[in-house]
């Protein structure tokens, strides 16, 4: 199986080579095949977990002095 070059470990590869996912830019020019590309693009899919998204919720502390019963 193809490996994107460890200086740009992001990279994916189309026809022409490795492309940075950012910017589209090609990186390095190497010739992949249809079959090295789908056998890539199976592998990554079944490989890499799925980014988590986390939600923070703010809670800002107020000037509101709590009433007391007396």
């Amino acid at each position: 199986m193809i490996k994107a070059p460890k200086w740009c470990s992001d990279a994916v590869p189309v026809r022409v080579g490795w492309k940075d996912p950012r910017t589209g830019e090609i990186l390095k020019v190497q010739g992949f095949s249809e079959e090295q590309l789908a056998e890539w693009h199976a592998a990554s899919q079944s490989s890499e977990p799925q980014p988590v998204f986390l939600a923070e919720e703010v809670v800002e502390e107020s000037d509101v002095e709590e009433s007391q019963d007396d």
